[in-house]
């Protein structure tokens, strides 16, 4: 990951592409190539009792500030299919340098991308496509942000009242830049799904290329499931590809909800934020052979969605209470969800161990690592690279050891948290990017798990004092009823 194309960004003027030294896009990265392609492709999945079984397309969606290019590129090595960029205010990307420059940066290798655009006017979008066409495989219109300052804008989740508007900016981009050129609509569903259908109808007679729905409405939390049902319906009423979102955070999530849509693909955010490996196939193979296991079949059957609520909250050191009452010692290597795997019947899948990670279904050490090559290779906001680095780790590390990382103020001290605690080598060092456990630093477990300790005694004689406080309260006001 260290021979890298040229970066780009759009500045004042966009350049040729020719000038850039960027190739014509290859036709075989337009996305609907990319889903067809995946659609005639048998998939052995190791969990399946048959031969094969339909995979969808793995699909990473837009994210405001998030997807930038270091993240694109990570989730394409863990086999995202096509990737969005962040949303991109359309107006705003046509007026401002500073907008494009920050909005969108790419190199050639930064393919299949879509860029989603949030616009309520046929103009503004056709100009802001004309300045990215030559650097994308396609453009997204986003019908279903539900910020409400964008909803005041009549920009995303506002279009969903204004279907004949978002036609009109389909056909406007169409008939600019040709059928050939790929545009998706990405809506959420109404309270009346015959709405929805309708939606979705004129949005494909406009010439949308595949659709992107949201299983729930604008309202709707996302506490609350998706509404699969309603997808299905979408499915069932267009000819065009479609594409689920909703509820997305793992291979087994992506299989099952193909499965009961009959969708042409999946598209993760806040699982693929929290996890960008999350569609590894690899890792896929090794969580479901693990617990097919006889030895490992009764641990944990493997859910369709490995839940948070089952992750294991601290995974180096934390003390426990064993039957005798004494204090041991767990090494964060023992520490999976509920169960410790037996070292001595280390199960290899195509060479490789199970790790903690693969079963936990959280992200990998490996992809921590060259993720952070591609943040200082190619630059990140620091806010942007911190927040990525706190989802990253959830489920791997204490909220006390979040804490603290989060309250880090610039990329050196957040290197320096990482570098005083874990083993994190550079792309040059032997074992840079390998399939490995978290390398937590022994010094930094055993002072970490002694402060824990000594945290945990002063809670416990602070618990104490406000009892005893309590309870001399209590011994002078019967005191004074007596009196």
């Amino acid at each position: 990951m260290t021979d890298r194309p040229q970066n780009l960004t759009l500045t004042e003027v966009i350049l040729p592409p020719e000038h850039l030294k960027i190739a014509s896009r290859n036709p075989e990265n337009h996305p609907v190539s990319v889903i067809q392609r995946i659609a005639a492709q048998p998939y052995l999945d190791p969990a399946s009792t048959t031969t094969s079984r339909r995979r969808p397309a793995f699909i990473c969606g837009p994210m405001v500030r998030y997807s930038k290019l270091p993240f694109r590129e990570i989730v394409r090595h863990h086999n995202a299919d096509i990737v969005y960029t962040p949303m991109i205010l359309a107006r705003e990307f046509v007026r401002h340098p500073f907008a494009r420059d920050s909005d969108f940066s790419t190199n050639a290798a930064d393919a299949p991308v879509i860029a989603q655009f949030g616009a309520n006017n046929p103009k503004d979008l056709v100009r802001a496509v004309q300045l990215i066409r030559p650097y994308v495989d396609g453009i997204g219109l986003n019908c279903g942000c539900p910020i409400k300052d964008q909803v005041r804008e009549g920009i995303g989740a506002a279009l969903m009242t204004k279907p004949d508007l978002v036609a009109e900016m389909v056909a406007a981009v169409k008939a600019e830049f040709g059928p050939g050129f790929c545009v998706e609509v990405k809506i959420r569903i109404h309270k009346d799904l015959k709405d929805t259908v309708a939606m979705a109808c004129k949005a494909e007679a406009a010439g949308a290329d595949f659709i992107t729905v949201h299983g729930r409405q604008k309202t709707t939390r996302s506490s609350q499931p998706a509404d699969f049902e309603a997808i299905k319906l979408v499915k069932q009423s267009v000819s065009v590809p479609v594409v689920a979102n909703g509820d997305a955070f793992s291979v087994e999530d992506a299989l099952y909800i193909a499965d009961v849509t009959g969708c042409d693909g999946v598209m993760a955010v806040r699982g693929i934020l929290a996890n960008p490996a999350m569609f590894d196939l690899a890792s896929y193979k090794r969580r479901t052979l693990w617990y097919q296991q006889p030895q490992n079949k009764d641990l944990r059957k493997p859910a369709r969605r490995l839940s948070q609520s089952n992750i294991t909250k601290f995974p180096f050191g934390r003390h426990t209470n064993d039957p005798q009452g004494s204090q041991t010692q767990l090494s964060q290597k023992q520490l999976v969800l509920n169960a410790v795997i037996p070292t001595e019947s280390q199960l290899l899948v195509d060479g490789l161990p199970v790790l903690s990670t693969d079963l936990k279904n959280v992200t990998p050490w490996a992809t921590v690592e060259r993720f952070w090559d591609l943040v200082t290779a190619y630059g990140l906001p620091f806010r942007v690279a911190q927040h990525h680095f706190s989802e990253m780790l959830e489920g791997s590390v204490t909220k006390r050891q979040k804490k603290i990382m989060n309250d880090t103020h610039n990329m050196a001290e957040l290197l320096a948290w990482f570098d005083s605690r874990l083993d994190l080598r550079r792309p040059k060092e032997p074992g840079f990017g390998e399939h490995r456990e978290f390398p937590w630093r022994e010094e930094f477990l055993e002072r970490e798990s002694q402060e824990i300790i000594e945290e945990e005694g002063k809670e416990e004689e602070e618990e104490k004092a406000e009892k005893k406080k309590i309870t001399e309260l209590a011994e002078d006001l019967e005191k004074l009823a007596v009196a």
